[in-house]
This record gives structure tokens, C-alpha cells and sequence, in this order.
């Protein structure tokens, strides 16, 4: 016996009751529906989520707890970074997962040198000229407005001791480093409407 009445492709089939096989419209429905839900998931993100757990904060207050009681107050912290950029026909994507505490760790010193990449308005000019593709340096001398090659060279051996950008010969550079980048935009936008807020 079946447990549905047949009924026409497009109609929902109709319990009968009995026990047995399920009618292969109901089947088709299941699975379009299993696939419905896997796309509100994907769109949602993980189930956790969705119900209210935030994956980071378990994350962050599993560390904290197998601490000693005594290093609880020391920052914890557990940052995720994504996203993508194109440029043209150039794709790039990036994730990653950062412990907050390892930052805190890194060498101030280090942290700063590598900052003073971009730690000049003129830097972050010449950066957004090489996005669409390389320069030599006179494109590079007119898009950073300055009156010398001194001056662009100066910037261009700051830039690329930190890895923002590399020579592709004698007289060409290219970008480098998207992501960095990117994140460094998001902060100095972030740390800019801290100022216009104070």
C-alpha cells in the first residue's frame, strides 16, 4: 500500500494513510526543498549563527578559559579576514584567521616599519596608480605629483623593502599586495570616522 495517492506532476501529493513507498513527485519536492534550504544556509551562514552563537566569541572564550584565572584579564581575541578584489580581468581573493594575542606579539618595531610603507599620501597615490597594471616612472613621477625622480625613487625603496610593490625591470613597477592593503584602507577609514566623531 502506498502512503501517497498519486497524483499529477505539480500537485502535492495527498497522505493516505497507509505505509509503503513515496510517490516520486514527493521525492522531487524533497530534494528541491533540501536544496532551497542549503542555499538559505549558504546565504545565512553556518547554523551557529543563524541561532544566535557567534563562532568567533566561542572561539575567543574557549581560550580564555583554559587559561589561569590570573591571565584572564589579558586581551584575547580571534580576527577573520576576507574578501576579493578585481581589477580588470585580475582576480584577487584572500581569507584568513588571526589570533589577536600573536598580533599584540609582534615586534612594535617590526609593525612600524612595515606600516611606513603606506605612512605617506604619496605612497598611497603611487599604490593606486600601479592598480590597473605597471608603470614606469614618469607615469609614476605624474600620478604622485612630484617634481623629481629623488623624490618618486625615495618612496618607490620604501614601498618595496616592505613588499607593496615590485620592479618588473629596469624601470617598471607593479602593485603588490592587495589584501594588505585593502585591510590598511579599512583601518585608516575606520580610524578617520573615530576623529570625525570625537
Amino acid at each position: 500500500m502506498q502512503m501517497f495517492a498519486h497524483v499529477p506532476s505539480g500537485q502535492r501529493p495527498v497522505y493516505d494513510g497507509g505505509a509503503g513507498a513515496v510517490d516520486g513527485d514527493l521525492a522531487a519536492e524533497f530534494a528541491a526543498l533540501r536544496a532551497r534550504v542549503e542555499r538559505l544556509e549558504t546565504a545565512l551562514g553556518p547554523p551557529g549563527r543563524a541561532q544566535g552563537r557567534d563562532p568567533l566569541a566561542e572561539v575567543v572564550e574557549r581560550r580564555l578559559e583554559a587559561r589561569p584565572e590570573a591571565e584572564r584579564a589579558a586581551p584575547a581575541g580571534q580576527l577573520q579576514t576576507r574578501g576579493l578584489v578585481r581589477v580588470g580581468e585580475s582576480r584577487t581573493a584572500w581569507s584568513g584567521d588571526h589570533d589577536f594575542e600573536e598580533l599584540l606579539a609582534l615586534p612594535s618595531a617590526q609593525v612600524a616599519r612595515s606600516l611606513t610603507g603606506l605612512a605617506h599620501p604619496v605612497r598611497i597615490e603611487i599604490w593606486k596608480a600601479l592598480l590597473p597594471g605597471p608603470k614606469d616612472s614618469h607615469a609614476l613621477l605624474l600620478a604622485a605629483g612630484l617634481n623629481t625622480t629623488g623624490q618618486l625613487y625615495h618612496h618607490l625603496r620604501e614601498m618595496e623593502s616592505v613588499g607593496l610593490i615590485q620592479r618588473r625591470g629596469r624601470n617598471l613597477w607593479a602593485h603588490r599586495a592587495i589584501p594588505t592593503v585593502a585591510l590598511a584602507l579599512v583601518a585608516a577609514a575606520d580610524l578617520a570616522g573615530g576623529r570625525r566623531d570625537a
